[in-house]
């Protein structure tokens, strides 16, 4: 009993998925500074004090933001640009608790300023950075100052952390359960049109990639079957054993990058892609790093090989 008790004392004061949050983090930030600075050109029409949604509609709604207590260009300047220069340095890393407050307070007045601005993607991101605050999002250097901490506090604010993933954990699996669950009561996804028919509108596909698919009925219709079938059983999947949790994550991450590719929608898929990266484990995450370094030296070598080859042969070639 005193092993089990130690165990499990050891289990929930370790701080778990620190490398994968630090993932989680860098992807998240990077689609919100996407979005921000692609919007640049027009933030004014979209988030101004006069742009396209009045700010009383947005009052009406019960939505709340910051865009709503600006009434001045220069205001409204100062909270754009300090939306991202708060998404930057949270993308970085530096000041971590206190950026990731504020990246959720300013950007979630954006999409109050402008609702429709919103994919869906958005609305899950935001709750995960609200899961965030109780989560060790700092990296390396976070780790260190943990280290100087008394041992009981340390344990605290593991359990803290270990708290705030658990929540993303279970968020994302209702998401991915939900979603599946919704299409099971649709006609189209029963009888396996749904994709199709979506696609053929062209309101979600990219224009030259979606015409194959689009004459490949069977193919549509296996992949509406695959979509229910997987969402329904992600929580499942990662819950079973660690080689499931890989097998739906490689299928995960493959499917949001499809929905990228042949929907357009890119800043949803890439939410979806952070919010999975939660699921990997700091050894994994350490083994992926390690192998990507170690191709990377082998790339860097052979390229320099070829150009020291080729730096040789002219040498050769211009030798009387």
């Amino acid at each position: 009993m005193n092993d089990r008790l130690r165990q499990l004392h050891r289990i929930v004061t370790t701080m778990h998925g620190q490398r994968a949050l630090v993932l989680w983090r860098v992807v998240t930030g990077c689609t919100i500074l996407a979005q921000l600075l692609s919007s640049l050109p027009q933030r004014h029409f979209l988030f101004g004090p006069d742009g396209v949604y009045p700010e009383a509609f947005a009052r009406d709604s019960g939505l709340f933001g910051l865009y709503s207590l600006v009434q001045s260009d220069v205001g409204f300047e100062l909270l754009y640009f300090g939306s991202i220069a708060a998404t930057l340095a949270w993308t970085l890393g530096l000041f971590v608790p206190i950026t990731t407050l504020l990246v959720l307070v300013l950007w979630r007045s954006t999409f109050d300023r402008l609702p429709a601005l919103g994919d869906g993607g958005d609305n899950l991101a935001q709750l995960l950075l609200i899961y965030g605050l109780l989560t060790q999002l700092g990296g390396t250097a976070a780790e260190r100052w943990m280290k100087r901490l008394p041992a009981w506090v340390r344990d605290v604010r593991a359990m803290v952390h270990n708290t705030g993933l658990a929540a993303m954990w279970i968020q994302v699996c209702i998401v991915y359960f939900i979603a599946g669950a919704a299409k099971m009561h649709g006609e189209a996804w029963r009888n396996g049109t749904a994709l199709y028919y979506a696609l053929g509108t062209h309101k979600y596909s990219m224009p030259g990639v979606i015409d194959p698919l689009l004459d490949a009925p069977i193919l549509l219709t296996l992949l509406a079957y695959a979509t229910v079938v997987f969402q329904v059983g992600f929580p499942f999947l990662v819950l079973l054993n660690r080689h499931a949790r890989r097998v739906a994550l490689v299928v995960a991450f493959s499917f949001h990058l499809g929905i990228a590719t042949v929907m357009g929608l890119t800043t949803f898929a890439f939410f979806m892609i952070a919010a999975d990266l939660t699921f990997l484990s700091d050894s994994e995450v350490q083994a992926a790093s390690s192998r990507i370094r170690q191709l990377w030296a082998r790339v860097t070598k052979g390229s320099l090989s070829i150009l020291e080859s080729h730096n040789n042969t002219n040498k050769n070639d211009n030798t009387p």
